[in-house]
């Protein structure tokens, strides 16, 4: 299936973390990189390597760095018309201290669970009011996990049953974005609540 690159970009999770105090500028915010979620394989090594100790975390990440990194403003030269490589990025922050320490807290702790825009138990009424065609004040507040019922899980669901059809993204399952498959088997689990109520609302227009 061919996924339109902006709804590819709306729904995978990113974490920017700003730098510029510990490369010796005055503010944070001069200085950023801006990092996506990992694919599911790589986060279940990286879950794996913190329970080993933080050295193979550290190993892991600075392997891992390069890819993730999306976006930053590190440049090789004072007119800030060239970007430096990742690869040279990632020898820059593993190389200090105070990088590393930032980098890792930062990633780890937005990596592992969702983005703090809503618990899960606050993202069901935004689903179940969908699947109920009702349009409540909802959308205003959790309009950010939208995309992933609109975009990819409605897509790619059967609607009798909820099953994936096929997955979201090009690649195995190993290869799915980790954070955003884990939101949208949460919208799956709500659109088959969903069915199960709507069966048995029908089964008792029936009998009644």
């Amino acid at each position: 299936m061919f996924i339109k690159a902006k709804h590819y970009d709306t729904c995978i999770q990113k974490v920017r973390i700003e730098l510029g105090s510990l490369v010796g500028l005055e503010k944070d915010d001069e200085v950023f990189i801006l990092l996506r979620e990992l694919p599911t394989l790589q986060m279940l090594k990286l879950k794996e390597s913190s329970e080993l100790g933080e050295h193979q975390t550290l190993i892991l990440l600075k392997e891992l760095l390069p890819q993730i990194l999306v976006d930053h403003n590190f440049y090789e030269d004072e007119q800030a018309k060239k970007k430096m490589r990742n690869d040279d990025v990632a020898d820059i922050i593993f190389g200090s201290l105070e990088l590393t320490v930032r980098v890792v807290n930062a990633y780890t702790q937005a990596g592992f669970f969702p983005m703090h825009r809503g618990t899960p138990k606050h993202r069901i009424p935004l689903c179940r009011s969908l699947w109920r065609q009702k349009k409540p004040e909802l959308f205003s507040a959790y309009g950010h996990w939208l995309p992933y019922i609109t975009e990819l899980f409605l897509p790619i669901c059967d609607s009798e049953t909820g099953d994936f059809r096929h997955l979201p993204f090009p690649g195995s399952l190993s290869q799915q974005p980790y954070m955003t498959m884990q939101v949208l088997k949460l919208i799956q689990l709500n659109y088959r609540k969903h069915l199960h109520e709507k069966i048995k609302h029908t089964n008792r227009t029936r009998t009644s």
